[in-house]
């Protein structure tokens, strides 16, 4: 894996080498050729049709007009039978919309493998294999607690020797991510949201709405602070200018795992002394009902059911957050603007990158996200999306989407269950360990060493906000109403 010590099988879709960048132009084709074919099937018709006037003709014609008359016969039969080329060209021509269609068909077959990120053998095994070892799992616990309330259990536990019943007991928890994963929660879930309760809205919608809307209301009942606004903070750490994708992904991780903010901005420049700025958005931190960090979970569900969509007032406060960041950053509104973001973050960047308020003020050129339940959120044309995600990780599959991916989106499927490196792997067997920044920010250096079409033009594109000279972080946090009686 060119110099890479471990490996982490990928898989790529959408984006400039993806599906519907090539079957698009296959089908345009095939409807050309089509066309072609009728017309000339249409031209056979009209000629017979002017062989036969020409023989009603000809006995009427005077001695003048009949050789005109009858080297018009003749031309209209060369035309309709010289070389027999008209027939078997507009077959010809049926024959190669047909292989074009076809192809294209293949193209989506394949497309659809690598959007699933691996095959359904491997999927089955590793759900067996899952099922099996959580079983085993429960029966150690199980005889473990049962030794342990033995008179010599009890002794052994006590004195801090207990061999017994440190071998009944698993040092960690079951792998549980061959059973709950992408591609079972997207089936399940999916399934939910194509159900209809009214008002154009699914019963997925009306659950997470539901749920976002009892959140708030604990948040009221527990007195959360209101926030009113942003201050900069400063960053613990500096980040190295991003010189490819793990630079990138490394440099949200870092953000992710600060305690000071809850996201940062990055002022990239580059050699020429031009600026661009990365908005790092981490996901969600806060799973109480009285902090004022808007990472919680109401803002969480908010965004999941597509409220952050519409209106600037359904903005939730995260999005907010991110908005006021920027205006105090004082980011000029013809600079490139890339929007990272984690889980949460990553609906906020999708959300920002489409709304109204924030492209009239700003450039957003680019969105990179990891671990990004963000299906039912609109993508912008004019924006290039880079969405990382992991076969084992549910929360990407949240969502309910398993749609197709256009020419300005590309999808990064990485396995990471299936990584050569022990610890990446094994931490892919754990619902809230395979779904964490640090894990995704390994599997990033994957990317760097795919030669995918897709993830080149991409880089090329984002290529102001990589292998700059210099970069500086801002960080934010959110500032409270000062008459709050909550704890912050």
């Amino acid at each position: 894996m060119s110099g890479q010590e471990h490996h982490t099988p990928i898989s790529v879709s959408g984006g400039a080498g993806g599906t519907e960048a090539v079957t698009e132009d296959l089908r345009a084709a095939a409807q050309i050729l089509d066309r072609a074919s009728a017309a000339l099937e249409s031209s056979g018709g009209y000629l017979v049709d002017a062989a036969a006037q020409l023989d009603h003709q000809r006995p009427l014609a005077g001695e003048m007009v009949d050789g005109w008359v009858q080297r018009t016969q003749q031309l209209v039969w060369t035309a309709r039978f010289g070389n027999g080329l008209r027939r078997p060209l507009a077959g010809a021509l049926r024959e190669c919309g047909s292989d074009l269609r076809a192809t294209a068909t293949h193209y989506e077959e394949a497309e659809e493998q690598a959007q699933r990120g691996i095959s359904w053998l491997s999927a089955t095994g590793r759900y067996v294999q899952d099922a099996l070892g959580v079983s085993t799992w429960t029966s150690r616990v199980g005889l473990g607690l049962l030794w342990r309330w033995t008179p010599p259990g009890m002794l052994m536990h006590r004195s801090g020797n207990d061999p017994l019943g440190a071998a009944l007991m698993p040092n960690r928890g079951p792998a549980v991510t061959g059973m709950v994963n992408r591609g079972t929660t997207t089936g399940v879930l999916g399934t939910v949201d194509e159900i209809p309760v009214g008002s154009g809205m699914s019963l997925y919608q009306g659950i997470v709405h539901s749920l976002a809307a009892a959140g708030g209301a604990l948040e009221n009942l527990f007195g959360e602070p209101t926030i009113v606004g942003v201050e900069r903070v400063e960053p613990q750490v500096q980040p190295h200018p991003p010189l490819d994708f793990s630079g990138l992904f490394g440099n949200l991780n870092q953000a992710c795992n600060s305690d000071d903010s809850i996201l940062s901005i990055d002022t990239v420049t580059q050699a020429d002394g031009s600026v661009a700025y990365i908005v790092n958005i981490p996901g969600t931190s806060d799973n109480g009902f009285t902090d004022a960090d808007p990472r919680d979970w109401p803002n969480n569900l908010a965004g999941a059911s597509g409220s952050d969509q519409d209106e600037a007032a359904h903005l939730t406060d995260y999005s907010l957050a991110v908005l006021a960041a920027m205006e105090d950053a004082g980011i000029p509104p013809d600079a490139p603007v890339m929007l990272t973001g984690h889980s949460q973050g990553a609906n906020v960047a999708y959300a920002l990158a489409s709304h109204p308020d924030a492209r009239s003020k700003y450039n957003v050129t680019h969105v990179a996200v990891a671990g990004s339940p963000s299906g039912d959120t609109p993508r912008h044309p004019d924006v290039e999306y880079l969405v990382l995600s992991d076969v084992s990780d549910f929360i990407p599959g949240i969502d309910g989407d398993s749609g197709k991916h256009g020419v300005n989106e590309t999808h990064v499927s990485v396995d990471s269950r299936g990584s050569s490196d022990p610890e990446h792997a094994a931490e892919a067997t754990g619902l809230t360990s395979v779904h964490a920044m640090d894990q995704y920010a390994t599997s990033s250096e994957a990317l760097d060493a795919s030669d995918s079409a897709s993830l080149t033009h991409y880089k090329h594109t984002a290529s102001p906000f990589m292998g700059g000279v210099a970069v500086e972080r801002m960080g934010y946090d959110v500032v409270v109403d000062a008459d709050s009686n909550a704890d912050q």
